[in-house]
């Protein structure tokens, strides 16, 4: 179902079309590097590439998991039917994948997942850099908007409690209440 046409479903979740074609599609018009090795990694395992790396992967698990039990089955396990599990065509079909076309799949893959990550940490970095940006104009209209003329306000009022206490000795306000309680009224 993942990957399936039937379904019109992709191969990947992330929708990067180099990958996706490697990974899901006919991988053998992106590793072949010229027209026999085309022919030939078409032709190769009944055109197991032409379903994508993915596809060769799991037929390479598949097949070393099936070569492993074939050894493990025999209770006594000689040279001849090591030599003859060995080179059967199913671990031919093992080394040739081992060897050649997987390892090109799987270095082209990885290579389109680093091209990949670092196209997104580009796009993180232009997104960081923004949020930074725009965390940096609210900070700066806060300070002007809100804390700039409160501090004004502050400023104004102490100057005035400061003028009010300057005029009248502080002596007097001791003495009378009454003017006391009016300059406490001013502030």
């Amino acid at each position: 179902m993942y990957a399936a046409g039937s379904f019109n479903t992709r191969g990947s979740i992330k929708r990067y079309a180099l990958r996706d074609e490697l990974e899901f599609g006919d991988s053998c018009a992106i590793i072949a590097e010229n027209d026999q090795e085309l022919v030939d990694c078409r032709q190769f395992a009944d055109g197991v590439l032409t379903r994508g790396v993915h596809s060769a992967l799991e037929l390479f698990v598949r097949v070393a998991r099936s070569l492993k039990d074939e050894l493990n089955r025999e209770p006594v396990l000689s040279v001849e039917v090591a030599n003859s599990t060995l080179h059967s065509p199913k671990a031919l079909i093992l080394q040739g994948l081992g060897t050649n076309w997987l390892a090109r799949g799987l270095e082209l893959a990885t290579l389109q997942y680093n091209t990949e990550l670092l196209i997104l940490n580009e796009k993180f970095q232009e997104v960081r850099a923004i949020s930074v940006g725009v965390f940096f104009a609210v900070l700066l209209m806060l300070l002007l908007c809100l804390y700039e003329p409160l501090v004004r306000s502050l400023d104004q009022e102490f100057k005035k409690v400061r003028s009010i206490l300057i005029m009248v000795p502080l002596a007097w306000l001791d003495e009378v209440k009454e003017l006391a309680e009016l300059v406490k009224a001013q502030a």
